[in-house]
């Protein structure tokens, strides 16, 4: 194995195309993670507002899922008012037709 012996003008030369070689490299390296980093940037802000979007809407069910909740529970209050309602007017009118009916009753007795 034989050695290459440089001169220093040599020497200084092969270690400024090194060290232009080792910049290109590493200026590249740093484009690239800036460039990363911007897109990163970009798609965290993209998915933050999607977050918020998501989350408003998620509010806006819940909040709408608690008004059903109460409609349907003064729903349910009013049936059974109107159930109620209903069995009082029945009784009443049984009750009406029952008093017709012992007056018919009476008024045949006495003819």
């Amino acid at each position: 194995m034989s050695t290459v012996t440089y001169s220093k003008e040599e020497t200084r030369v092969l270690f400024f195309c090194v060290y232009c070689r080792v910049n290109q490299t590493l200026t590249l390296a740093q484009e690239k993670l800036e460039s990363d980093y911007e897109r990163l940037k970009a798609d965290e802000a993209e998915k933050s507002a999607r977050l918020s979007e998501l989350s408003l809407q998620m509010d806006r069910r819940e909040q709408a899922r608690q008004d059903l909740k109460g409609l349907e529970e003064t729903v349910a209050k009013e049936l059974q008012t109107l159930h109620n309602l209903r069995k009082l007017f029945v009784q009443d009118l049984q009750a009406r037709v029952k008093k017709v009916s012992v007056y018919c009753d009476q008024v045949q007795r006495t003819e």
